[in-house]
C-alpha cells in the first residue's frame, strides 16, 4: 500500500480533524516514523511505512481518528518514542500511524493522593524536571528514559531500571483512558476511579492494556502514581572476571537488607562485549573484565 492507496476523502476528512499541518504525507516524515533501534534492514524500510501519520493532540481528535480508520478499515499503529526494541511502533501493514507526541501535556498534579494525570505523548525526563519543583518524582526509570514517552511505556509494559525499589509501569500507572479500535473512550484502573489504587470487588482490566504494543487500543491519557523525590542518588558498577562470582553477588547485593536499593543488574560477559565493542564509557576496557553488576540506591 502507498499513500496513493488511501482516497482524497480519507485524507481530507483526516485534515478536517486535525488540521492540514499535522496530517502528514511526505516521505521523511514517514519513514522516519518507521525507524527503531532494532537491527531492522535498513533497505527493507520502505516495504514497512505508513500511508500516512497523523498528530493529534486531544483524545477527541484520537477517537475520531480511530473511527474514520475503523469505517474505512484502514490500519491503525500508534507510536510514542519508538526507542523500543520489539519493532511494536512500525507499521507493517501501512495505513494511520498516530503519533502522539504533541499530546505532552501534564493534566493534574495531585500532592494529597500523590498522583500526576498526564497526556500519552510526555517525555519521561520532561515530566519528573517539572514535578522537581514539588520535591516528588514518578519513579520509572527506562534505559531510554532521556527519550522515552509515557505512552510508549505503557504499551510495552515497560521494566524498570529501579523497580526493585518502586515497581515497574505495570505497577506506577494507576488508571489509563483509553480509545478502543471503535474510537470509544473507556476507563480502566485498579481501582473504582482514575486515583484509586485498591478495588476488592469487580474486573481489573487495567493489566489487559499493558503491554499489547497498541493492539487493544491507544492510550490517551494516564494516571501516575508519585513518591517523594530520594535527597541523593546513587550508582555503582563493580567488575568481575567471571560469570558465577558477579552472579553470586547480585543475590548478596539484593538480599544486603539496604532499604533504599533500586535496582541490581547483571552484565554478563556477551554483554559486556557487546558494550565495550561500542567503547561505552562506563564499561572498563581491561580484558581480563567478563561480567558487570550495576547498582542504584
Amino acid at each position: 500500500m502507498s499513500v496513493a492507496a488511501l482516497s482524497d476523502s480519507v485524507v481530507d476528512e483526516l485534515r478536517a480533524i486535525l488540521g492540514s499541518d499535522y496530517v502528514l504525507t511526505n516521505k521523511s516524515s514517514l519513514f522516519n516514523r518507521a525507524r527503531v533501534p532494532a537491527p531492522f534492514p535498513v533497505h527493507r524500510w520502505d516495504e514497512h511505512i505508513a500511508d500516512i501519520a497523523v498528530l493529534p493532540e486531544t483524545a477527541e481528535q484520537v477517537s475520531e481518528v480511530v473511527k474514520l480508520a475503523n469505517a474505512y478499515k484502514i490500519p491503525v499503529v500508534p507510536r510514542a518514542g519508538g526507542t523500543g526494541l520489539s519493532d511494536g511502533a512500525v507499521p507493517v501493514t501501512g495505513g494511520i500511524l498516530v503519533d502522539v507526541k504533541r499530546m505532552n501535556k501534564i493534566l493534574d498534579i495531585d500532592l494529597d493522593d500523590r498522583t500526576v494525570t498526564v497526556q500519552p505523548g510526555i517525555n519521561m525526563l520532561k515530566l519528573n524536571e517539572e514535578l522537581r519543583r514539588y520535591g516528588v518524582i514518578y519513579p520509572d526509570d527506562p534505559a531510554s528514559y532521556p527519550c522515552s514517552l509515557v505512552g510508549g511505556r505503557i504499551g510495552t509494559g515497560g521494566w524498570s531500571l529501579i523497580g526493585a525499589r518502586y515497581g515497574h509501569t505495570r505497577d506506577l500507572v494507576i488508571s489509563m483512558q483509553v480509545c478502543l479500535p471503535t474510537g470509544e473512550l473507556i476507563e480502566v484502573g485498579d481501582g473504582g476511579g482514575r486515583k484509586i489504587r485498591k478495588s476488592s470487588t469487580g474486573f481489573q482490566l487495567k493489566q489487559l492494556f499493558m503491554g499489547h504494543q497498541g493492539s487493544l487500543g491507544i492510550t490517551t491519557e494516564a494516571t501516575l502514581e508519585l513518591v517523594p523525590r530520594p535527597e541523593a542518588e546513587f550508582a555503582a558498577f563493580f567488575g568481575y572476571p567471571d560469570y558465577e562470582t558477579a552472579y553470586r553477588s547480585t543475590g548478596a547485593l539484593s538480599k544486603s537488607g539496604l532499604a533504599s536499593l533500586a535496582g541490581v543488574v547483571l552484565f554478563d560477559e556477551w554483554k559486556v562485549n557487546y558494550l565495550r565493542r561500542d567503547d561505552e564509557a562506563y564499561i572498563p576496557q581491561p580484558r581480563e573484565l567478563r561480567c558487570v553488576v550495576a547498582v542504584a540506591a
